[in-house]
């Protein structure tokens, strides 16, 4: 008897200790704002019309190519960024940036993109504020869609609109990604187009037809009934030993999208360096398509108030040459093909519709060739941090110099070096 009231006793003293242990990890869990929350109705509205949207504070390990793992984790609205109020102060200046993976930077951690940078570069002004709305896998054409869902409510300023040379046309363009033949005898590679992604196409008056997601992937919620739906949306704990188990069982090798490659099938977005491309009827669909948007989205941010900008990324084989040599090697790529094609289309265009625009190649090759610093992951293509952080350098200077950044709140003479 005596033995067994030890062995109640202990389990207790163990019990109640888990128990504690437990509370206080919940607790933590939503101090640090990492427990499910409710989905709020801003978050339905996103993603009827952009698709795949992440949910609120959720979070996920990213496997970097060279083996180091990133820390992702989105904020009550589903952005990777620190929470922002929609309302803010009538004294202090806004800027929005609308991007793609360029913005999100989940190859970095959160302080080391450049909206981080920027960030911390002016913590002790409070005039300033600066939001990151980029997500990965985003074009053009869902980046509009975001800002006149949701991005308008944060009543920007300035709202800074990442192009991406290297494939946003692609994203916004569906002819671009059919199969057909190359000149040469080689076919296009074909890129699915998902249930869940919405699109534009040309009608035939040449206005913009909207075509809205026909299938949305389940919430949280949806996913699963019952008691392990209520744990997963409401308890941290539970949650964080289940989002515990996923990561332990999944081993995500990056090298595996670069170790197979078809000698027949040509990758869609290095046609784009190809002179044809320029008069090729679905690319030209696409880039009307991508300047339509462009200007859709300058006349609804002009009549939010704000002002529109772009920030010019140029295709990833122009930040490395040595990698664009390897390229047209692999692929027979002929010497009239070049990566910067594109690139040199959207200049013109922004300068003929009078959009501001920084393009930060020359500043990041000369880093490079000053530094001995790369610029880009080699297989990724994304920007290091030093490449993020000359980019924060090249933006922040510029926003001076467009009277966005007040001098009396800038840091030009004591930013830290990349």
């Amino acid at each position: 008897m005596a033995r067994i009231k030890r062995f109640l006793g202990t389990f207790g003293t163990v019990g109640f200790g888990i128990l504690i242990a437990i509370i206080v990890l919940e607790i933590m869990g939503r101090v640090l704002h990492l427990a499910p929350v409710a989905l709020p109705d801003s978050y339905q509205n996103v993603r009827e019309v952009v698709g795949r949207f992440p949910e609120p504070y959720s979070y996920f390990w990213f496997n970097r190519e060279d083996g180091e793992r990133i820390w992702v984790q989105f904020n009550y609205r589903s952005l990777r960024d620190i929470d922002h109020d929609y309302e803010k102060d009538d004294t202090t200046t806004r800027i929005m940036f609308l991007g793609d993976s360029y913005t999100a930077g989940w190859q970095v951690p959160l302080n080391d993109t450049y909206t981080g940078r920027l960030r911390d570069w002016l913590s002790d002004s409070d005039n300033v504020d600066f939001i990151n709305a980029g997500l990965h896998g985003w074009g053009t054409d869902r980046e509009y869609l975001y800002y006149r869902t949701e991005g308008y409510r944060y009543n920007s300023d300035v709202v800074v609109l990442q192009v991406y040379v290297g494939n946003d046309m692609i994203d916004n363009g569906i002819g671009v990604i059919e199969q057909r033949e190359l000149p040469d005898g080689r076919h296009i590679a074909t890129q699915s187009l998902t249930e869940e992604r919405p699109y534009f196409t040309l009608g035939d008056d040449g206005e913009l037809d909207f075509t809205a997601p026909r299938w949305l992937p389940s919430t949280r919620a949806e996913r699963i009934g019952g008691i392990r739906s209520f744990l997963r949306q409401y308890v941290f704990t539970y949650a964080l030993l289940e989002q515990l188990m996923q990561l332990r069982s999944e081993n995500s090798d990056t090298d595996n999208e670069y170790a197979v490659r078809f000698d027949e099938l040509f990758p869609a977005d290095y046609y784009a360096f190809a002179p044809q491309s320029k008069t090729d009827d679905d690319w030209q669909s696409a880039w009307e398509i991508t300047t339509q948007l462009i200007q859709q989205l300058r006349v609804e941010v002009e009549a939010n108030g704000s002002t529109l900008m772009v920030l010019l990324v140029d295709a990833r084989w122009q930040h490395d040459l040595n990698a664009f040599a390897t390229l047209r090697q692999t692929w027979d790529i002929p010497q009239d093909w070049q990566p910067s094609r594109w690139g040199n289309r959207f200049r013109d265009f922004l300068d003929t519709e009078d959009i501001p625009y920084i393009a930060p190649i020359d500043a990041l090759l000369a880093y490079r060739d000053a530094t001995g610093n790369a610029i880009v992951l080699q297989k990724d293509g994304h920007w290091t941090a030093q490449g993020q952080c000359v980019v924060a350098v090249e933006l922040h200077n510029w926003l001076i110099e467009r009277d966005v950044i007040d001098d009396t709140v800038a840091q030009r003479d004591s930013l830290i070096e990349c």
